[in-house]
């Protein structure tokens, strides 16, 4: 159960994806995203100024949840890729997903340049985001979880479920819903579906350090940080489902 460990599967469930940098920075949020728009406008031509950019900094300030919000995002002509940006927060995006080619590649690129701007004086937060569907699924009963109350299997039962894994200095948040719905990026508990509403389960893995050490080359510790933060991520994956639901999802091994 839960045995198979696949280079990749043919059928990913996976509809976003996100590598995160929190940070206090060295230079204010508008000056950081033109600097990094001064250097990248051939490849991320396309820009949009996003709602948080008109949220009050003292209002920000004093929210977490408000603090890290980007201010802008840049595209790619063909919209594969993308980064946003504010005052105390980058993330990088990939569709249909980020590969661990696009974290040593792209990535790795991006965080050199956001280093030589000088935006990092000091980084707070590493994270790795997947968020997986299983369309028309109930994962519970295709996954190596097991939840019972009073001996007897609730997995049947609507059912959101977190937990917490620590491995050195990263935390892995795993959080499934059994019963939820996607429409037009929002994910909800499935109560009242819109009409194109996509039901079924979500597996989500958030992997993360908080106030990393970074010695030596700041760019080559955050890319180790990242592809360690992806493998920690995939092997976790792997272990919730059972070995028969992986070899539907078609593994190359």
């Amino acid at each position: 159960m839960g045995s198979i460990l696949p280079r990749k599967i043919a059928k990913s469930p996976l509809i976003a994806s996100t590598a995160e940098l929190r940070f206090s920075g060295a230079v204010t949020g508008p000056a950081l995203f033109a600097l990094l728009y001064s250097a990248e406008q051939e490849r991320y031509p396309t820009v949009e100024q996003l709602p948080a950019l008109n949220i009050p900094p003292q209002m920000a300030n004093f929210d977490p949840n408000l603090a890290f919000q980007p201010h802008y995002k840049a595209t790619t002509s063909d919209g594969r890729m993308s980064y946003q940006v504010g005052p105390r927060v980058f993330s990088f995006s990939v569709e249909p997903r980020i590969e661990i080619e696009d974290i040593r590649g792209e990535l790795a690129r991006l965080l050199k340049v956001l280093i030589q701007a000088k935006g990092l004086a000091k980084v707070e937060r590493v994270g790795l985001r997947y968020i997986n569907l299983f369309e028309g699924m109930n994962l519970l009963s295709r996954s190596t979880l097991g939840i019972t109350l009073n001996g007897k299997d609730i997995t049947s039962n609507p059912t959101n479920f977190r937990s917490e894994f620590t491995s050195g200095a990263f935390t892995t948040a795993l959080s499934l819903m059994s019963h939820a719905q996607v429409a037009t990026g929002i994910v909800q508990p499935s109560i009242i579906p819109p009409t194109n509403a996509r039901k079924g389960s979500l597996l989500d893995f958030d992997v993360s350090v908080q106030n990393p050490a970074i010695d030596g080359d700041e760019s080559t510790a955050l890319l180790g940080m990242f592809i360690e933060a992806h493998d920690l991520a995939k092997k976790l994956f792997f272990e919730v489902l059972r070995d028969d639901l992986i070899e539907e999802l078609g593994p190359e091994l």
